[in-house]
């Protein structure tokens, strides 16, 4: 499964699973959703090995290009993160968002060029599919896992550095509202 689609449905339950770290316990709530990125990456890893000797059991060969994997997950993790904060925050105040990310993976992920390529799709609705930061690491992991190409490092700059501006919103977000989770819970 993809890092963020994990993180998403873990995330809204992260924080009110824990009531003793937030009333009992002083305990960094904002390391939760790091253990459920760092969790994701390491399924992601395994994934990835998996795909390699695959690939090599019916191919022959690997790609080179799967040494560049690393930093297809760089933007991921930083995006799976803001998105871990955001939800795990959300989740102690609204507790049907656990409901809500049931329905919003599998449209994340359709909305995503995971199933199919960005050129099966007519030039007229590519910009909308470009809105989606996952488009650009999937499209160029595609790329360099599989076709050998050159990458586009200035949209997996842009990408990673909006994944890392997220990222901090979200730590900010849960900064922010941690106060009122004793009150809450």
């Amino acid at each position: 499964m993809n890092p963020v689609a994990e993180c998403i449905n873990r995330a809204p339950t992260l924080v009110v699973s824990q009531p003793n770290y937030v009333k009992k316990v002083v305990f960094p709530l904002e390391l939760l959703p790091w253990v459920v990125v760092c969790t994701a990456l390491i399924h992601a890893l395994i994934s990835l090995l998996v795909w390699c000797a695959f690939h090599l059991a019916v191919f022959g060969t690997v790609n080179p290009g799967v040494l560049m994997a690393p930093l297809f997950f760089l933007p991921l993790v930083s995006m799976a993160l803001g998105i871990a904060y955001v939800f795990a925050a959300a989740g102690v105040f609204v507790r049907d968002v656990g409901q809500l990310t049931i329905i919003l993976v599998p449209l994340l992920m359709f909305l995503s060029p995971v199933f199919y390529s960005v050129e099966t799709i007519p030039i007229a609705y590519r910009p909308l599919l470009e809105i989606n930061p996952l488009t650009t690491v999937i499209e160029q992991a595609r790329i360099a896992m599989l076709k050998g190409g050159p990458l586009d490092w200035l949209a997996l700059l842009r990408v990673t550095a909006g994944g890392l501006v997220f990222a901090y919103a979200g730590f900010a977000w849960l900064q922010h509202v941690r106060e009122a989770f004793a009150d809450v819970l």
